[in-house]
């Protein structure tokens, strides 16, 4: 908004709901309004601009372009580890309450590893480590851990996997742009706005009625009840559904 009224043009465009709608000289309706819907989805409400003004929302609203090296230096990576086909979980979210137990990851690895016969890689981000060393200690299979990955190289990796399993977190949203089949575990953020887009999916969470709320801090139980009492068979059967092809097929509006 500030870069919007600091550049002097003449002519500002913004939505009328927004907080700072005097900013703007110009104010388009409420993204529900143009969509005609009660409740959107984070993608809608981005397009929503593009809607009003008559242009056409392409089919493929986002995708994520890989650069070559990248995606070079991951398939020797998964050559020198003598990986193929495999099941990428990552356990990690940047709330409490959208992060689902690590031991839980654990149990859910070690359970995809016996009965799909699939190895299974583990990822985070480097200040996440402490997160893979839990699952580490607690899994009683052998699994893969990688948590020096750059953002396009764990890309790339999302990329060339069967399925993909996590959080509500930035590689979930990843895996959805890059057309990959998601198991996701859903804590306390608004399933309607956020749920993968544009890809099929398992969404396994709680229907406890304080969802969705902020998520800084579990306000009703004092801790996150909603991801935490969420049983690994749960997901073990989401993912039975993925791997077995009969998934939630994507249903997002165009």
């Amino acid at each position: 908004m500030l870069f919007t009224i600091a550049s002097g043009a003449h002519l500002r465009v913004g939505q009328e709901a927004h907080r700072g709608s005097w900013l703007y000289n110009r104010r388009i309706p409420t993204p529900a309004s143009i969509w005609g819907l009660e409740s959107l989805h984070t993608v809608e409400n981005q397009l929503s601009l593009v809607r009003w003004l008559g242009l056409p929302v392409p089919s493929r609203p986002f995708m994520l372009h890989l650069n070559e090296p990248a995606r070079m230096r991951v398939r020797q990576r998964l050559e020198d580890a003598g990986i193929t086909e495999y099941i990428l979980i990552q356990p990690t979210a940047t709330l409490p309450t959208k992060q689902w137990e690590p031991s839980k990851f654990a149990q859910l690895g070690d359970w995809l590893a016996a009965h799909h016969h699939l190895p299974v890689i583990y990822t985070a981000a480097p200040h996440e480590s402490a997160i893979l060393d839990v699952i580490l200690r607690t899994a009683r299979e052998r699994h893969t851990y990688w948590s020096d990955l750059p953002l396009m190289e764990l890309f790339a990796l999302i990329e060339r996997c069967r399925l993909f399993v996590g959080c509500d977190s930035g590689p979930t949203h990843a895996a959805a742009a890059l057309k990959k089949p998601i198991v996701v575990v859903w804590g306390s953020s608004n399933f309607q706005a956020w749920h993968p887009w544009g890809t099929e999916y398992e969404a396994v969470g709680s229907e406890l009625p304080c969802i969705p709320c902020p998520g800084h801090e579990c306000k009703v139980f004092g801790e996150p009840r909603c991801i935490k009492e969420i049983p690994v068979s749960r997901v073990q059967d989401a993912c039975a559904k993925i791997l077995s092809g009969n998934a939630t097929a994507a249903n997002d509006r165009r």
